[in-house]
């Protein structure tokens, strides 16, 4: 699925704009340390990826979107929220959004989403998030 989006997509960009904005990449790809490194570092705006990203990534501007993540079995709170937190992790950029994709609304998806703006508001106590919540829902 990896492979399909992101060939769609380099081929929409390239039709529509004439740009090569995305790259993809999957556990099996012997390229993928470097093509993390090259959107770590700007060259393209979209990776499309499997879970490859979930951890250890901090990278400014970052939006996620995570398709079928109804799929709980994959998809669990824990998992949720760590894809989540790759997002507003630069000081200089400390929002972004986060979707999540899918047939239906999981109750996965409704405590990720409870525990993250639970945790926020902690943070935002705390000192450690200069962010008006209330316009980010």
């Amino acid at each position: 699925m990896t492979v399909e989006v992101g060939q769609w997509l380099q081929d929409y960009y390239w039709r529509t704009r004439k740009v090569n904005w995305v790259e993809f990449s999957h556990s099996k790809d012997p390229e993928r340390e470097q093509k993390k490194e090259r959107f770590s570092q700007g060259k393209f705006p979209f990776l499309v990826t499997t879970t490859i990203m979930e951890r250890g990534v901090t990278i400014p501007r970052l939006n996620v979107l995570v398709l079928y993540s109804d799929q709980e079995r994959i998809f669990n709170i824990p998992a949720l929220i760590q894809m989540a937190g790759r997002v507003g992790r630069k000081k200089e950029y400390p929002q972004g959004r986060v979707l999540l994709v899918g047939n239906r609304i999981t109750s996965s998806m409704l405590q990720a989403k409870e525990m993250i703006k639970n945790l926020n508001r902690e943070a935002q106590r705390e000192g450690y998030l200069k962010v008006n919540l209330s316009s980010h829902a």
